[in-house]
């Protein structure tokens, strides 16, 4: 399962570093997006989910490929506890697990 705010957490500080790296004001992107500095400050910060029209639009403005920006899909997935512990046991019933298991017992 995706964890929604790790998603639009790491974009936001990635849309930020760009967007620092190139000296580009924020003042700069929301002209050039149509909104105001509040938007592009929220953004940044990750409380306001950016529409991705307006993502490709800041990539853009920042000469930068959209697949450069997102994250992969295991950086940003959620694994419940419950999903953790039921991997941990599957593996441990796994033939190829008790054996080297066994082999490094000794």
């Amino acid at each position: 399962m995706i964890d929604e705010s790790k998603l639009y957490g790491q974009i936001a500080s990635q849309l930020k570093e760009e967007r620092a790296n190139k000296k580009i004001s924020q003042d700069r992107v929301a002209e050039a997006l149509g909104m105001s500095r509040t938007s592009v400050i929220n953004f940044e910060k990750g409380t306001q989910r950016i529409s991705l029209h307006l993502l490709y639009m800041y990539c853009e403005l920042l000469s930068l490929s959209i697949h450069e920006l997102l994250p992969s899909v295991s950086d940003v997935t959620a694994v419940s506890s419950e999903s953790f512990d039921l991997a941990k046991e599957k593996l441990k019933e796994s033939p190829t697990t008790r054996a080297v298991l066994e082999k490094y017992r000794k």
